[in-house]
């Protein structure tokens, strides 16, 4: 479980770098460790970490089943919708060339 949290920070660092085809490597390598242990709350931002980078690699429809499974998540993880949103648009704004879809 801890390499999965380890993966969500430096994939969130790769986002922030420009480099989606890493930030996409590590949510690929951490979302079945997040699965097994049921975490909601790691689920939904691997996921968004994961819809980012595939819009940031030009993959519109697998990048938004991407974010629709990370606001599934995100609605059983998080206390309420408000902090979901705030969470998932933060991991989507990481991306220095993020579209205004990825930050809905």
């Amino acid at each position: 479980m801890q390499r999965a949290h380890i993966a969500m920070q430096i994939g969130a660092l790769a986002l922030a770098r420009g480099d989606m085809t890493a930030a996409l490597l590590q949510s690929t390598t951490a979302l079945p460790i997040a699965r097994r242990s049921e975490n909601a709350h790691l689920l939904a931002s691997l996921s968004m970490l994961r819809a980012t980078a595939l819009e940031g690699l030009g993959s519109g429809s697998e990048a938004q089943r991407s974010r629709l499974e990370a606001y599934a998540w995100g609605r059983y993880g998080f206390a309420d919708r408000s902090l979901m949103q705030i969470r998932l648009g933060e991991i989507a704004n990481l991306a220095p060339n993020a579209t205004q879809a990825a930050r809905n």
